[in-house]
């Protein structure tokens, strides 16, 4: 492994224009589904931000933590990595390029997956079938695949729909946060600037679906919990800045 693979890094970040937008199941579709009003929605604003165009791969995860990996693996997401190694790998990248990596929030994942202001309301990252994006159960062989294999959403994002699912940084929370009234009596509400999820708690949010999972769970609005010091052979990750 070489240097390259740091610079191949870096020019992987896609700048993303902030903006105000919707969080959440604005289709409802989780009650006919699942039978539940999992999620709700919220009004968000974020600030610009960057976003790594696919997730974090074994031969980028063994240049910085100075490791070995078998060739045929190489382009393929890392998995079985806790929320905590995660940052471990983080720090070691912020030594070794003097960037600012991190882990990107849940509202930010959601907003670079939906195409941030270029969204067209889709609901998997870029389409609305799932196979053109995504590695699912309906097409995966029950595997996880190399990345950039599928379509890439508007702003050029690869694999947030499907093959593994990603961590975020935030801690999970049953409810999103939501803004502030815009008058005593109204039931509009003013955004919720950069939000971060809860403030203590061990589980973390993952999003995006797997390679085992059914089309629903690959969703831009999906999300589900973990522990944070737990890792799984579905869970990966990419980073932000």
């Amino acid at each position: 492994m070489d240097a390259d693979i740091l610079e191949y890094i870096k020019a992987s970040m896609i700048k993303v224009k902030g903006g105000t937008f919707q969080m959440g199941d604005l289709l409802k579709m989780y009650r006919p589904f699942l039978n539940i009003n999992k999620i709700g929605t919220t009004l968000v604003e974020l600030s610009d931000f960057h976003i790594c165009d696919h997730p974090v791969t074994n031969a980028e995860w063994a240049r910085v933590m100075g490791i070995s990996v078998k060739n045929e693996d190489l382009n393929r997401p890392v998995v079985n990595i806790s929320w905590h190694q995660c940052h471990e790998f983080i720090q070691k990248l912020n030594k070794l390029t003097n960037w600012n990596f991190r882990l990107p929030t849940e509202a930010e994942w959601e907003y670079a997956a939906r195409g941030g202001e270029l969204s067209d309301g889709a609901v998997y990252a870029g389409k609305n079938v799932l196979d053109m994006v995504g590695w699912y159960n309906m097409n995966s062989s029950n595997r996880f695949h190399s990345i950039k294999q599928k379509d890439p959403n508007q702003l050029g994002i690869y694999d947030m729909s499907g093959n593994v699912w990603e961590w975020c940084q935030d801690v999970y929370q049953k409810s999103y946060e939501k803004g502030p009234r815009k008058g005593v009596f109204s039931l509009e509400r003013h955004p919720v600037k950069n939000p971060i999820g809860g403030i203590v708690g061990e589980n973390r949010v993952i999003r995006g679906g797997a390679f085992n999972c059914k089309d629903t769970l690959c969703w831009v609005f999906y999300r589900e919990k973990f522990k944070s010091s737990n890792s799984r052979a579905d869970i990966g990750f990419r980073i932000a800045y």
